[in-house]
């Protein structure tokens, strides 16, 4: 039964198209580090500890000895990594940490986490690949919009995500008409100002939604303000 079942995913990864636009036309970068990684290690825990537990004395050596040379394949490739990477979060296992070891944004993922369940609105900083949504995803919250370009990748064209995006950025540019009517028709809870954002525009948007949001402010200083808007009820 597993061997039909891995047998079967991975003639689907090979013979279904997935037009990835990260690549060439037939290249398929999600392929390769998807499917493949966990149909290869579904077949490897599978299967292996399956044959381990054969009472056929040579299958059980085949098997040890193809599991030793996978195993001390990757373990040569992890040490390499372990041996050239720096080691300033070591220890760590939290995905969050290499940011929230800035005293600011600790605070807001903590806050945050805390807080009340509620749609939350970050700045874009990219279509894809950035940290945009990282204060709602580490902790629990849903976000207004994501990565735009993997709705495009999954869904095809999306017409109201780009919308959506562009509608966000005029609200950071505090040139969002309506934008407390805007957010409440959304149903944003918390609107976060990051370090990443223009300090410029936090007057015009703090003017243009404080009698719906409260600003709790988690770094003042003369360069900059940083905090988080929180719906009044």
């Amino acid at each position: 039964m597993f061997s039909a079942l891995w047998l079967v995913l991975l003639a689907a990864s090979e013979l279904i198209y997935i037009d990835d636009p990260t690549a060439a036309h037939f290249s398929r970068t999600n392929t390769v580090m998807k499917w493949w990684g966990w149909i290869q290690m579904g077949a490897f825990v599978s299967l292996g500890a399956l044959l381990m537990s054969s009472s056929t004395k040579w299958l059980r050596y085949i098997t040890l000895m193809v599991l030793f040379v996978i195993t001390a394949t990757a373990g040569f490739e992890l040490q390499r990594y372990w041996r050239h990477s720096g080691k300033f979060y070591a220890g760590d296992l939290d995905g969050h940490h290499w940011y929230t070891n800035n005293a600011t944004n600790r605070q807001m993922f903590e806050y945050l986490e805390a807080a009340e369940y509620g749609i939350v609105l970050e700045p874009v900083l990219d279509n894809a690949y950035s940290n945009t949504s990282i204060y709602g995803i580490f902790n629990g919250k849903p976000v207004l919009l994501g990565w735009p370009s993997h709705l495009r990748t999954w869904h095809g064209n999306v017409p109201r995500t780009w919308i959506l995006k562009e509608q966000i950025d005029r609200f950071y540019q505090g040139e969002k008409e309506d934008a407390l009517a805007w957010l409440k028709s959304h149903d944003v809870e918390y609107v976060v100002f990051s370090p990443r954002s223009d300090n410029a525009k936090f007057d015009v948007i703090n003017d243009q939604i404080k009698e719906g949001f409260a600003w709790h402010e988690f770094e003042h200083s003369r360069q900059r303000h940083t905090g988080i808007w929180v719906k009044v009820d």
